[in-house]
């Protein structure tokens, strides 16, 4: 069994079992102190599944983060119903997960096609004068000694970064947990769509971007980007969405550096290590941030969470939308 292209793994030494474990019970504890007991399965459920299958303990330590978070600065969240709602959103989890990869492996794509509107986009670009990513990429070249933390903040941050602010918002802050949650959905599956109906190569492997894969220098991982799926740049919108929520849900003043910082840094490191297009990540933005700006306000406009149920439909809601 494959999921993104990975077979699940295990810890092979003793010191690996060791981390695993020891992440695993500072969730356990922590999620138990900052919720409840079925929220403490599910999110430690879920850091075993990640690590299974992305082969590091970085998603795992951002749940931990995350759970130790909930509990020193928000001490104990009640929710209702705790069992249901693990229960719920475990199902979703795993719905979303399913959904996504099998629609990543009925998709068929083809390379020249790719190829061809990759070349589209680099004209594109230029006819607007906004194709910086040659600049930035020499920019990195010419500092290479930055190179290794870039390729690694790229292929392994992205994940944990979604992971983490998950965690953080299901123990803390369940109607806005659920705003960004669905909003993670809805961009899985309009990125399946636009892949499916205008695949892109990404500069690395298009010939005349003048970019190559800077991973390929150091030995690193391009992270979870295919020769087909370089529109949209899930990485920058994912980024710019976890950041947002993160602005709303974080009492501090600076809590602004949450909605800049990540998804500068993230369209930054797209771009220079040649894997997307100023291009791709205006287009993962705008598919990560209307759904949640969206849901957002028809959660004040409806009184909601509306978006999770067919009561959305109801003429009774329609009217008083109206």
């Amino acid at each position: 069994m494959e999921l993104f292209g990975r077979s699940p793994t295990h810890p092979t030494t003793g010191l690996e079992w060791l981390v695993l474990a020891g992440l695993l019970g500072v969730i356990v504890l922590s999620v138990l102190r900052a919720a409840d007991l079925p929220a403490a399965l599910l999110t430690s459920g879920a850091a075993l599944a990640a690590y299974i299958f992305d082969r590091s303990f970085a998603i795992p330590f951002a749940v931990a983060v995350a759970g130790l978070a909930a509990f020193v600065f928000r001490k104990r969240t009640v929710h209702r119903e705790p069992e249901q709602r693990a229960l719920r959103e475990g199902t979703v989890f795993v719905a979303i997960v399913a959904l996504y990869a099998l629609g990543s492996q009925v998709v068929h794509e083809s390379w020249e096609i790719a190829q061809q509107n990759s070349i589209a986009i680099i004209d594109f670009e230029q006819t607007l004068r906004i194709g910086h990513e040659l600049a930035l990429q020499r920019w990195l070249l010419d500092h290479d000694r930055y190179l290794p933390l870039i390729d690694t903040a790229y292929s392994w941050l992205f994940l944990p970064f979604v992971g983490g602010t998950l965690a953080w918002l299901y123990l803390t802050q369940d109607r806005l947990y659920r705003q960004y949650r669905t909003a993670l959905a809805i961009s899985a599956l309009l990125a399946v769509i636009v892949v499916a109906l205008h695949p892109v190569a990404p500069p690395r492997s298009t010939s005349g971007s003048g970019l190559i894969g800077t991973h390929a220098l150091v030995g690193g991982s391009d992270g979870m980007i295919g020769p087909f799926d370089a529109v949209p740049s899930l990485h920058v919108g994912w980024a710019a969405l976890s950041g947002m929520a993160l602005y709303f849900g974080v009492r501090s003043r600076l809590r602004w550096v949450w909605l800049i910082a990540p998804p500068v840094a993230m369209l930054f490191m797209a771009m220079a290590t040649g894997e997307h297009y100023l291009v791709d990540c205006v287009v993962g933005l705008v598919i990560a941030l209307i759904p949640f700006l969206t849901i957002q306000w028809v959660d004040r406009r409806l009184g909601g969470p509306y978006y999770f149920s067919l009561s959305l439909l109801s003429p009774r809601t329609i009217g008083r939308a109206l």
